[in-house]
Order: C-alpha cells, then sequence, then structure tokens
C-alpha cells in the first residue's frame, strides 16, 4: 500500500468514528512511517480495522434510517 493511502486510511477512520486510544496510535504510526510499504502483519491489521470501520458505517446508517421510520 503507498505512503499517501496511510494518511488517507487514518483521516478516514478518525472522521467516520471515535477509535479506541490504541487503534489511533497505531494508525498514527503507520501514518508516520518512512518506507513506502506495509509489512504483512501491519497490512492484515489495517485491513481489519478498515473492515470493522465499513461495519460500524453500515450500523450507524441502519440506525439512523429505523430512526426515520418510527
Amino acid at each position: 500500500m503507498p505512503a499517501a493511502s496511510y494518511t488517507y486510511a487514518l483521516v478516514e477512520c478518525i472522521r467516520v468514528c471515535v477509535l479506541e486510544e490504541s487503534v489511533q496510535k497505531f494508525l498514527e504510526s503507520l501514518g508516520k512511517l518512512n518506507r513506502t510499504y506495509l509489512t504483512n502483519l501491519e497490512e492484515k491489521v489495517l485491513s481489519f480495522l478498515e473492515s470493522e470501520i465499513l461495519v460500524y458505517r453500515m450500523e450507524q446508517r441502519n440506525n439512523a434510517v429505523s430512526e426515520l421510520w418510527y
């Protein structure tokens, strides 16, 4: 994953939801790396976080839609 994507992922994650401090620190550290690639472990963790954030966003959207119906 290119370095520019680290920053995008970090900004998107922070914008979407309030993250636990440890997760936020991890994402910030990815944005400060002086290399142009992620290790396999970093890539897996970032992919997991992205999928969890997508689930969170879908739940938030579903809750908002549900509230409109009541």
